[in-house]
């Protein structure tokens, strides 16, 4: 069985690229998921839902791999790649379509930059004054090893569009420093030319305690969303908690919505749960949703220390190929058993040393445990390639 991941980009040419890998069923007792591979990059003149489902099965075919056996259809939250889903789903039986949930994430992080637009100026600023300008970056060392009696002050990140978590990542760093950045900007402005970002910065870090407080204030409540993030882009198996991490999230995103006092941090997190709903916990008003959503609750029942908490046998059956007398049987007695596993075990070492007891439910429970949670292996695929084909 394999995971089909996508992602899509133009190149220097201005053609069309979708990028095509596949990620094979974890057949090992590893807890990572086994490395993907790029099986295809198809140039497509028209981009829509029959280009993309058309160069999926070609490749699929080319490949040799069984229709039967395609676990997964993992993108980006395209509409086209949704209606291209749906055009294979006869031909794919057994496979279930998600979006990237970092993808998601990634989108949850646009609010903040909407919502702080002082401190996302404050993140582009502080890498323009320091492009091409070695000195300068020297001289910031310097000047906050002073100030901060560290010997070694890194620079500030570069926050980079294809890295999801990295501007939330710059304003971390920044809140270390930015009650210092005031008298640092006036200083490079003593000493040379008064370029655009400089006298910007000044006159943004006029009144250095506003910008400090949203910078301080974005860094400490990013840190779930970072961690969350972070996680979601690993190749470990945990796709039987991908649901209850982004719901868990939501949650959190309510609670401090209400808990707020400040309009602009109130509207903040009320952006971030309304995103956040949107895919989450979506209502038939919702344009974009996570298709995958009811795989992700249903792929729960293989973790078996989950089980005794959730409606099983109506899960069971959102699962491809699930709905066989024999699987179902053995999934009666998996559940008996669950709550004698020792918690120290992990769902996929599990599902090996249960092999024998549960052939057909350990090969099913393996098969979707190993759908990744995330698009990032397409999206290294685009940015290495968009590096190798760019103009010299």
């Amino acid at each position: 069985m394999v995971a089909i991941v996508t992602d899509e980009a133009s190149d220097a040419q201005d053609r069309f690229g979708l990028h095509i890998l596949f990620i094979p069923e974890v057949d090992t007792t590893s807890e990572l998921s086994p490395a993907a591979y790029l099986a295809d990059i198809v140039y497509l003149e028209k981009v829509n839902a029959v280009t993309v489902s058309q160069a999926v099965l070609t490749c699929v075919a080319n490949m040799g791999v069984s229709y039967n056996n395609v676990s997964a259809f993992v993108t980006d939250n395209a509409s086209y790649m949704s209606k291209a889903f749906e055009k294979m789903t006869g031909i794919l039986p057994n496979a279930v379509h998600c979006t990237c949930n970092a993808h998601i994430l990634s989108l949850v992080g646009e609010t903040w930059r909407k919502n702080f637009k002082d401190v996302d100026r404050l993140v582009a600023l502080f890498k323009l004054i320091f492009t091409y300008c070695s000195a300068r970056k020297r001289r910031y060392k310097e000047f906050l090893a002073e100030k901060t009696g560290t010997d070694d002050v890194p620079l500030p990140p570069v926050p980079v569009v294809t890295r999801w978590n990295s501007w939330f990542k710059t304003v971390i760093h920044h809140a270390k420093y930015v009650a210092f950045y005031k008298d640092f900007i006036d200083i490079e402005l003593d000493i040379g030319d008064a370029t655009n970002a400089l006298t910007e910065l000044q006159e943004l870090l006029r009144d250095p305690d506003v910008v400090a407080e949203d910078v301080n204030y974005v860094a400490a409540s990013a840190l779930k969303l970072v961690e969350l993030l972070t996680w979601f882009e690993s190749s470990e198996i945990r796709i039987h908690q991908a649901y209850n991490r982004a719901t868990d999230l939501l949650a959190w995103a309510e609670y401090e919505a209400n808990s707020a006092t400040i309009d602009k941090y109130k509207k903040a997190f009320k952006d971030t749960a309304d995103k956040l709903s949107q895919y989450y916990r979506p209502t038939s008003r919702s344009q974009f949703t996570q298709p995958g959503m009811d795989f992700l609750k249903a792929v729960r029942v293989f973790d078996f220390k989950q089980v005794s908490l959730l409606p099983c046998d109506e899960l069971i059956k959102k699962i491809p190929g699930a709905d066989s007398h024999h699987v179902l049987a053995e999934f009666a007695a998996y559940k008996a058993m669950a709550g004698d596993v020792p918690s120290e075990t992990t769902v996929v070492s599990f599902r090996h040393a249960s092999s024998n007891r549960f052939p057909l439910l350990s090969r099913l429970a393996l098969r979707y445990l190993s759908v990744p949670t995330n698009s990032v292996d397409a999206e290294r695929s685009v940015s290495q390639y968009t590096t190798v084909s760019a103009p010299q």
